[in-house]
This record gives C-alpha cells, sequence and structure tokens, in this order.
C-alpha cells in the first residue's frame, strides 16, 4: 500500500484537481496539472483533456515515482482571456 494520500476520486461528485511531480522513465522530474480519475496501490490516473465527455488525453503514473501530490483549490483556478 502507498503512503501516498488517497483522493478517492470514485466517492467525490465533483472533479479533484491535483498537482503532481513524479519521475519519469528518463530520469527527470516532470509536474502537470490535471484531474484524478483513478487511483489503486500501482498508480493513479490523471487526465488533462476532454472531449464530448470522454478523455482524449490522460497519464498514468506509479505510485513510486511520485515525489509529490497535492489537490488543487479550484476556486483559485484563474480563467485568463
Amino acid at each position: 500500500m502507498s503512503p501516498l494520500k488517497k483522493f478517492n476520486p470514485d466517492q467525490h461528485a465533483d472533479n479533484i484537481v491535483v498537482e503532481v511531480m513524479f519521475m519519469g522513465p528518463d530520469d527527470n522530474e516532470y509536474r502537470c496539472v490535471g484531474v484524478i480519475v483513478r487511483e489503486n496501490d500501482e498508480m493513479i490516473r490523471v487526465c488533462f483533456t476532454a472531449r464530448d465527455d470522454e478523455v482524449a488525453d490522460h497519464l498514468d503514473i506509479k505510485n513510486e515515482d511520485i515525489l509529490l501530490i497535492k489537490q488543487v483549490e479550484t476556486q483559485r483556478i484563474s480563467h485568463f482571456e
């Protein structure tokens, strides 16, 4: 079992936006922001884009590669024009 905080996306009506810092297969650190849609003992799935109610882009991240994960407060997200 991973020591990471569990977000349990299946138990929430609202999207859970997370920021994740992780190690890539090339040993570089990466950071992404997206909606967590799946979580289990081995990995999380973070989605970035949806079209016609279907996920278009996602990233599966192994729990062992996650350096930091935190929930983003959606009320702090701004819209820029």
